[in-house]
């Protein structure tokens, strides 16, 4: 393959990779199972987060305790460039029905 190719294949990964929301097994205030989901950046949404739940509880269903989003502009870049983006967080804590 070429070099040319290769890349190509990293970068749609990459892209493939980044587009999932991300769970966690953590424990709630009250001591129960629950689990923490991220569906941030660009490339995500909140449907991300809902759709993991999903996945996670199954047919139980599922109850959201904590919903957390923030959007801002960062800025990043060094001597030579000036990069503009904007950085999304979304998480929120689920606890599957019983």
């Amino acid at each position: 393959m070429s070099l040319r190719t290769n890349n190509l294949i990293i970068l749609l990964s990459t892209v493939v990779l980044s587009a999932c929301a991300t769970s966690k097994e953590v424990y709630t205030s009250d001591g129960t199972r629950g689990y923490s989901i991220n569906c941030s950046g660009s490339m995500l949404n909140w449907d991300s987060c809902y759709e993991r739940a999903g996945e996670i509880c199954s047919t139980e269903g599922y109850e959201v305790l904590e919903k957390t989003g923030k959007e801002g502009l960062t800025v990043p870049g060094n001597s030579s460039s000036l990069q503009r983006g904007s950085i999304v967080h979304r998480s929120m804590v689920i606890q599957c029905n019983e």
